[in-house]
């Protein structure tokens, strides 16, 4: 440890230097108590001599003025009472029923959200440190945190075993029988790891999607079950076979299948929602592609027109006689490719305006539109706020899928269209819309949505509601303060709202 380092963990002050002297006459006791003293804030406990390291001992020996000393010579018989007076000094009670209690209670409050033992224990250390207690041996902390983990664990297995149908238990036990006409169980199936989410394989995606909803769980199985734990489980039923399954009590083994086919369902909903990114993101840069194509020839008839327009001038500038400059002009105008050319060429410039990409998209949504569809189709869509118009034109335009006509009459919400989509309302009609032009600026806007969390899917994992994963503030209260003020957060949410405003 440098001297740095050590200077900043168990500098003494005067006033402790200054207590220390009055409590102890003797050198080698005096040494002890002042390691005592401030090797407690480090480590949470009085530690053993053995315990304190010997550059702590020297050092802190130099800072007392008793060069040479060591713990070695620390009197056994005054430890006790020294344990006393340090407690007393800095205000620690020592561990007994209080500081066991607030340990309980701080493992069985944090226990649904946090996954490992470690954790548990690490929060127990935090309350008790907060609250001026001594902290036990380690094993003891972990006694007590696999006994808050087990009662958990048994609450939550309990009711899931409660809300389960049996219906619903034996199709998760069928799924680890292989059926006469297979080679493997449905649960390999469903362990399986998945192919890219990519176009290729679309089908594949939406074939295994259908098989996971004929699997269907009850509405609130898993309703009192963390998150991070529905992935614990669903991880450990992953690495496990068919055959180690089975030696698993029944509760456990449900729960654990359950846990799986929520997690590879929610898998397999991001994978669609990846594979509707990619597609859009395609169908933008070819549109991209295509502006840039058009933007190298717009500047081409550019500079076609400005000559022609230089031609006209000097034929007019030269020409006195007006039939002799109407002769020069239609000269001018065939060589540039005729009247009609030179009005086409216009109209194509003025028609587009800068970085105009949208109105190029069209086509090429027309390619994939029906893939599109299927895949919205597949997801079980939600949202939030203004976002909740996405959904219902999606609706509109999934009924008129098949027909379209060249406009549609609906009474979605339409703040989610971005000013930018200047070709979809039909002017001074409202609530009218171009047909096309709507379906391609939705599906934009779908994307949008999911990127930002306006759209979620119920049920996904990554592209799910972001709530879901959020603790409740009940839950950790405590924690939940000092993030807030360690990052200067007003401490209420109207307070926060009230800054924003």
């Amino acid at each position: 440890m440098s001297p740095k380092r050590l200077a900043q963990l168990v500098r003494p002050t005067p006033d402790e230097l200054r207590w220390v002297q009055e409590r102890c006459k003797s050198p080698p006791a005096r040494l002890g108590l002042l390691c005592l003293l401030k090797c407690f804030p480090v480590l949470g406990r009085l530690a053993a001599p053995a315990e304190i390291p010997a550059a702590v001992v020297e050092y802190l020996a130099q800072c007392a003025g008793l060069d040479g000393l060591t713990l070695a010579d620390y009197p056994r018989r005054i430890r006790v009472r020294h344990h006393i007076e340090v407690r007393a000094y800095l205000g620690i009670e020592p561990w007994g029923t209080a500081a066991l209690e607030l340990a309980t209670q701080t493992m069985e409050r944090i226990v649904s959200g946090r996954a490992h033992l470690s954790d548990l224990i690490n929060g127990a250390i935090e309350a008790l440190v907060a609250e001026n207690f001594a902290l036990p041996a380690l094993s003891a902390l972990r006694r007590l945190a696999g006994r808050v983990h087990t009662r958990a664990t048994s609450a939550w297995l309990t009711g899931i075993t409660a809300r389960m149908p049996e219906s619903t238990g034996q199709r998760l036990e069928d799924l680890l029988i292989v059926p006469p006409d297979a080679t493997e169980s449905a649960f390999a199936k469903l362990c399986r790891p998945p192919k890219r989410a990519s176009r290729n394989n679309l089908n594949e995606v939406l074939e295994h999607l259908g098989w996971l909803e004929t699997l269907a769980l009850p509405a609130g199985l898993l309703a009192d079950l963390p998150p991070n734990r529905i992935d614990a489980w669903a991880e450990e039923a992953r690495r496990l076979t068919a055959t180690e399954l089975r030696e698993y009590v029944a509760p456990r083994r449900h729960a654990l299948l359950a846990c799986l086919l929520v997690r590879t369902r929610a898998s397999r909903l991001d994978d669609l929602v990846t594979i509707l990114i990619r597609f859009i993101g395609r169908i933008e840069a070819r549109a991209r592609a295509d502006l840039e194509a058009w933007l190298h020839k717009r500047g081409m008839n550019v500079t076609m027109l400005v000559t022609v327009l230089r031609d006209l001038a000097i034929a007019r500038h030269d020409a006195a006689d007006p039939a002799q400059f109407a002769l020069r002009t239609d000269a001018i105008l065939t060589r540039a490719g005729g009247v009609d050319g030179i009005i086409a060429a216009c109209d194509e410039h003025l028609a587009k305006g800068h970085d105009d990409w949208r109105q190029l998209l069209e086509p090429h949504f027309r390619e994939q539109r029906s893939w599109l569809f299927r895949l919205v189709e597949a997801l079980p869509l939600a949202a939030v706020g203004p976002a909740y118009g996405i959904v219902d034109a999606l609706i509109d335009l999934k009924a008129t899928r098949e027909r379209p006509s060249d406009f549609l009459k609906a009474k979605f919400d339409d703040r989610y269209l971005d000013p930018k989509w200047a070709d979809v309302r039909v002017s001074n009609e409202p609530q009218v819309y171009h047909h096309r032009a709507l379906e391609v600026a939705t599906f934009f806007e779908l994307v949008d949505g999911l990127k930002g969390g306006d759209i979620y899917i119920e049920g996904a994992a990554d592209y799910g509601a972001f709530t879901d994963a959020i603790f409740p503030v009940d839950s950790e209260p405590e924690s939940v303060a000092q993030y807030l003020k360690d990052r200067g957060l007003p401490a209420t949410a109207n307070e926060f709202v009230a800054g924003l405003r």
